[in-house]
């Protein structure tokens, strides 16, 4: 299965199915849809940390995000090209991602935060996620069927989706 590091606490907003981030910006397209882990990435920086604390003052944020962890997973539905996405994007999810010219914004229907994030070492760009570790992944959703509502499975028999 494929995941994605992000900089907290961009990873965790858009993980978040009560969060504001429905897009992510990037400055790639991709074709891949369907099912995409979250994975935090270790890096803080001075931006992400003031961003972060002004979040946090808005409860928009926990007190406490995890790093080197796979802490969710989105399904993307769609990508667009950021100007057409300024027209359907909120303001907030617009404080959330770089919209400028030239960039991509991949869309999410749907979300889940994991209730224990499992360490993990990412990468750059998609990298791939070996099957004991969806499984744990997976075992904390059987133990918490509210966190999986109406998801996308993420168990090796019901992916069937591509790259």
């Amino acid at each position: 299965m494929k995941a994605i590091s992000m900089w907290q606490p961009w990873a965790y907003a858009w993980a978040d199915p009560k969060g504001f981030k429905i897009h992510e910006t990037r400055s790639w397209y991709t074709n891949h849809r369907g099912p995409l882990l979250i994975h935090a990435a270790k890096k803080f920086s001075r931006e992400a940390k003031d961003f972060a604390e002004m979040e946090r003052t808005l409860r928009r944020l926990p007190s406490r995000l995890a790093f080197g962890a796979i802490i969710g997973a989105v399904n993307v539905v769609a990508i667009f090209d950021t100007l057409e996405t300024r027209l359907t994007t909120t303001a907030l999810d617009g404080l959330y991602g770089d919209f400028s010219p030239g960039r991509f914004a991949w869309k999410k229907k749907g979300s889940i935060l994991f209730p224990e994030p499992v360490g993990f070492r990412g990468s750059q760009g998609f990298f791939d996620v070996p099957e004991q570790t969806i499984i744990k992944l997976t075992e904390q959703l059987d133990e918490h069927p509210e966190w999986w509502g109406d998801y996308p499975c993420l168990c090796a028999l019901c992916r069937s989706y591509g790259d």
